[in-house]
């Protein structure tokens, strides 16, 4: 395997034997959107790290579920690429059923034993993850992976103002966007029947998990119908406000049309300010109407994408463990 660095897309892929074949990405040089993916799969099966879902803060399942390993696009990864694979396949080459139980099942294994931990409402484990700080408290075998992060500063001040919705809401989507796995993990079931308990485990979590996620959509939509109602009185009040001021600023403006002397321009201005004085007061008005419903627009964005989670975690449920 070798890197030409050409400028564009490149795929190289290379069967090992009959059961293990690799596939590795890359399209250095488009920026943002540059990536870089090994791929290996078992006897047709595609293997991913299950463990890096519960593993960090944060952690893309999109990008989880599509390789064994994602790379940062960096010529140094090549080694850590190389190095990463040499391991793995000779693993499996030299004792199958121990890479099985060692490789394979002890990420799905992980994965469970963290979940079942958030299931058990362990707000410890999600303070210990807010305390992790920086790639340097990466585990070695995910160096230079790109799709995960630890908590970041703005998150842990979330933390401090909300602690109870900050834990709920990450322990609901550990839990319950771990149903994207599913499909992954019956693949696995085709070869070791022991990932069956795994996959039952985690729909029975999903299942008790339910019925907390159907109790808080509805004080949520409460605040959300609340905050729209404040959101359109000041709205209200500020274009009010703001038609005022536009009629008195009209007539400042032909005022001052009337002559091109800074000096008598500024004059004039101050003439007419003495005269009406709401002028001022409507453009105080307006500056904190905008504040306020900034604020307030900040907040529904907030409250609506916490819904739209919510909804997700229950149509999740409700599509893979058969709830009616």
């Amino acid at each position: 395997m070798f890197s030409s660095e050409i400028h564009g897309r490149f795929q190289y892929s290379h069967n090992i034997n009959d059961d293990i074949k690799l596939t590795t990405k890359t399209n250095f040089c488009y920026g943002s959107s540059s990536y870089f993916t090994l791929t290996i799969s078992y006897i047709g099966i595609q293997l991913i790290p299950y463990s890096i879902w519960v593993r960090y803060y944060y952690a893309g399942y999109n990008q989880i579920i599509n390789c064994t390993r994602s790379y940062s696009a960096r010529r140094e990864n090549w080694e850590n690429c190389i190095n990463f694979i040499e391991q793995f396949v000779n693993k499996a080459l030299n004792d199958p059923e121990k890479f099985i139980r060692e490789d394979v099942m002890s990420e799905v294994n992980e994965m469970i034993k963290v979940l079942e931990l958030l299931s058990e409402k362990d707000e410890s484990y999600y303070i210990s993850q807010l305390n992790v700080e920086g790639n340097d408290n990466m585990d070695k075998r995910y160096i230079g992976i790109s799709t995960v992060r630890n908590a970041s500063y703005s998150e842990r001040q979330k933390y401090s103002i909300a602690p109870e919705e900050c834990f709920m809401v990450y322990r609901m989507e550990k839990i319950c966007m771990a149903h994207n796995f599913l499909e992954s993990l019956e693949q696995i079931k085709q070869i070791f029947n022991e990932v069956e308990s795994a996959i039952n485990s985690l729909k029975e979590m999903n299942k008790s998990l339910y019925p907390e996620i159907l109790d808080t959509i509805p004080p949520i939509e409460e605040e959300i119908s609340k905050l729209k109602k404040e959101h359109k009185g000041y709205k209200v009040r500020k274009d009010r406000a703001q038609t005022s001021f536009d009629r008195l600023e009209n007539q400042l403006h032909r005022i001052l049309n009337k002559t091109d002397d800074r000096f008598e321009r500024e004059d004039k201005k101050e003439e007419f300010i003495k005269k009406h004085p709401n002028y001022e007061i409507f453009q105080k008005e307006i500056r904190e109407y905008d504040e306020i419903i900034r604020k307030l627009e900040s907040k529904l964005t907030d409250r609506e994408s916490l819904l739209n989670r919510l909804e997700t975690y229950k149509g999740l449920i409700e599509k893979h463990c058969l709830i009616n």
